[in-house]
């Protein structure tokens, strides 16, 4: 047989599933890391607002749109009927209908139509699990390991079809684990977890999981604070903006659910967005000499009305991290932002008011000054500006993806 007749080594694929927000930054450093490698095939399926990062960064993915069948007509019914409904939203429509549909198709699917009626009237989109949907993209791609983050309703169904197929897969998990994400403790739930730190591996072990599943990588989207260009861009920014002689306060808003979809608590100040911008906007106000920079989440679409002149509407198009190292002082109730203020030393103010709270208490972690009613936001700002805490010592970043690069290399033996 002639060499150039030899039949090549078949490629090992990798199934990426991610939804917005931190989820998709976790593993969209892995992604690019693995592309640049001949002997993988990789896909990627990009849920909600996770688009509005994966187009940034050039990767190419899958939505649920990609999984519509011919025969998806009741389910393409149901789609546009909720999102119909979706008050506002930067995500295209039709993909809305696709993944809409197609999710409260499986609902109904599993569970009955009056059953679906009902979860779905209960938890709206919590209620999703979009198992058979999700089987399509398994049969589509044949995948030879799944990577995933924490996220529940289409990366957990993921995980869930990779463990019936036999197919390993590897689950990041965001942020701090405090005993509420029951099912990552669940045996077999993924054949690796990786976390961040040993505050979360005890966590996990402390709720029944086995001690040889979970290996502690940090966080790969925290890789890139280790870029010592940050610092001098975040002090070019401020030149350019002209805040020399400024407080800079970062603002990473949130959208505040009606409801805990876990827990089924009821969020008490729904309206929490509005309420602490216009709360921030007084304060501007009243303090000429800081600059408050507004930073909407991906999924928000929000209009402010009319800011003073101390305080800038970001959006996706800045740099998170730039605007992270020009700011003095960073303000959000339990995003990711929280976590990489702390990794560039900066100071963190949190508004307890969430129903995600409990989730992610940075203030009883020791790791920010909480507030538990935004009149006493001005006192705390002041009082963290002017007289700083301790900055929190962190684990050292710069190694996540190299770390979770070399579990998969591991699963893929």
């Amino acid at each position: 047989m002639k060499s150039s007749e030899v039949n090549p080594v078949q490629k090992k694929k990798i199934l990426f599933v991610a939804y917005g927000g931190g989820h998709v930054n976790l593993v969209s450093p892995i992604i690019q890391k693995f592309l640049l490698v001949d002997d993988y095939e990789v896909t990627v399926l990009g849920l909600t607002t996770a688009r509005f990062v994966l187009e940034k960064q050039g990767l190419s993915f899958l939505t649920f749109k990609d999984l519509l069948l011919e025969s998806d007509a009741r389910a393409l019914e149901v789609g546009q009927s909720l999102a119909n409904e979706l008050v506002e939203s930067k995500i295209p429509y039709d993909e809305s209908v696709a993944y809409l549909g197609l999710s409260y198709y499986d609902l109904e699917f599993r569970l009955g139509v009056e059953k679906a009626a009902e979860m779905y009237s209960q938890s709206g989109r919590h209620a999703f699990l979009p198992l058979s949907i999700l089987e399509r993209l398994f049969e589509k791609i044949k995948p030879d390991l799944l990577v995933t983050t924490n996220s529940p309703r289409a990366e957990k169904a993921a995980i869930l079809i990779a463990k019936e197929r036999n197919i390993p897969s590897i689950c990041i998990v965001d942020l701090y684990v405090l005993g509420h994400d029951k099912w990552l403790a669940k045996p077999g739930y993924a054949n690796k977890l990786c976390v961040q730190n040993a505050t979360m591996y005890d966590s996990l072990v402390s709720c029944g999981r086995d001690p040889n599943d979970i290996v502690i990588t940090g966080n790969p989207a925290f890789d890139k604070l280790k870029d010592p260009k940050l610092t001098k861009s975040g002090q070019e920014y401020r030149a350019q903006k002209k805040w020399h002689d400024k407080k800079v306060i970062l603002w990473a808003s949130q959208p505040e659910p009606l409801f805990h979809y876990r827990t089924q608590e009821i969020s008490k100040y729904p309206e929490l967005p509005a309420l602490t911008a216009k709360r921030l906007k007084k304060i501007a106000l009243r303090h000429p000499e800081w600059h408050i920079i507004f930073r909407p989440h991906p999924s928000e679409k929000v209009n402010y009305g009319e800011l003073p002149e101390n305080i800038t509407l970001s959006d996706d198009m800045d740099d998170l991290y730039i605007l992270l190292s020009a700011a003095d002082l960073i303000i959000t109730s339990t995003s990711t932002v929280g976590q990489e203020a702390l990794y560039l030393g900066k100071r963190l103010v949190t508004i307890d008011l969430s129903v995600y709270t409990p989730d992610l208490f940075y203030s009883a972690l020791g790791f920010s000054t909480g507030v538990s009613d935004l009149e006493n936001l001005e006192s705390v700002l002041i009082e963290t500006i002017y007289n700083p805490p301790k900055i929190v010592d962190l684990p050292p970043v710069g190694e996540a993806t190299s770390k979770v690069e070399a579990v998969i290399q591991e699963l893929l033996m």
